[in-house]
Formats: structure tokens, C-alpha cells, sequence
């Protein structure tokens, strides 16, 4: 008997926590402004490496020929808690120009009264979860090295001097 009553209250116990489970919600960043890769195979966010850059005259430089985070898929998906929505218009994906043991990318072009910011690569960033936001290149893209950054204010400024790094290699490319 008393094994019996010990059944039907671990059996009610089992039901009423299994009740109790949180509905589906994606995973979200915990850091503002850091750039995560979302693995298709996985749905798990991998942090891109941050590397600090140089502006030189009217390029971006960042040392060494090649980020250490490489995918191979020409249509990666990447995600970013902002601070407020303003921010996620100002998310910018460029190509680097890999020159000797440093890679680089168009800032703008300035002349002798006005700058005119390179928008770089165009993306889809839509809202993902509660404040971050996903992005992802409207057209695939080539081999080679990238970075993510966030761009500020009217005259389009980067956020701050850290870059956030990948490299593509696409098989069959």
C-alpha cells in the first residue's frame, strides 16, 4: 500500500513538473555590442573574435593576414544585443583586402570638405528575440576575410576601434 501511494505521488510530481518547462526562446547574447556567428547545425552562438584596427588615411587596417574564426558556409547568419534599436541601423559587414600580413577595407572616401562613409556589404538585420537583432548578407559571399562592426551618429562613425573577424571559405569556390 504504501508503495503503491509512493507510485501515484512520483507519477503526479513527474506530471506537474513536466508542466512546468519554460516555452521555446532563442538564445540571446549577454554582452551589448559583441558580434556572435549562430551555427546552423548546432543553433548555438559562437563569439567572433575582436581585433583592434588601425585607420589609415581613408582604409581600416587590421594586423595579420587572416582571422583564427573560419566558416565555410556563403550565407552565415551572425547576431548582436544593441543598446537601443537605433543602433542595429549602424551594423556593417566589410570585405577586407588582404595585403601582406594585414588586411584592410575602405573606411569612406574623403575629400577636401565632406566624408562620405563606405555602407559596405548589404544585409537583412532583423529583430531576434527581445534586443538583439540578426543579420545576415542579402547575397552570398565570396571567399575571403570580413569583419562586423557598428556604425554611429549622422556622420556614420564606427563605434568603437574593435573589429569583429571572420574568414570564408566556401568549398567549391
Amino acid at each position: 500500500m504504501f508503495i503503491g501511494k509512493l507510485l501515484v505521488m512520483v507519477i503526479f510530481l513527474l506530471t506537474f513538473c513536466a508542466g512546468q518547462t519554460a516555452p521555446d526562446k532563442l538564445l540571446e547574447p549577454d554582452s551589448i555590442g559583441v558580434f556572435f556567428y549562430l551555427d546552423p547545425a548546432t543553433q548555438t552562438l559562437k563569439r567572433l573574435p575582436v581585433e583592434e584596427w588601425a585607420w589609415r588615411a581613408n582604409d581600416v587596417t587590421v594586423h595579420g593576414s587572416a582571422s583564427p574564426f573560419r566558416i565555410a558556409e556563403d550565407k552565415p547568419t551572425f547576431v548582436v544585443k544593441t543598446f537601443k534599436a537605433e543602433d542595429a541601423e549602424g551594423i556593417r559587414l566589410f570585405q577586407f583586402r588582404v595585403k601582406g600580413d594585414s588586411r584592410r577595407h575602405r573606411f569612406g572616401r574623403r575629400t577636401f570638405k565632406t566624408f562620405t562613409p563606405d555602407q559596405g556589404t548589404a544585409c537583412n538585420i532583423v529583430k531576434f528575440g527581445e534586443s538583439s537583432y540578426k543579420v545576415t548578407p542579402e547575397a552570398p559571399l565570396e571567399a575571403g576575410e570580413y569583419e562586423l562592426t557598428t556604425y554611429s551618429g549622422q556622420q556614420q562613425l564606427p563605434m568603437t576601434s574593435r573589429a569583429f573577424t571572420f574568414g570564408l571559405s566556401v568549398s567549391g569556390r
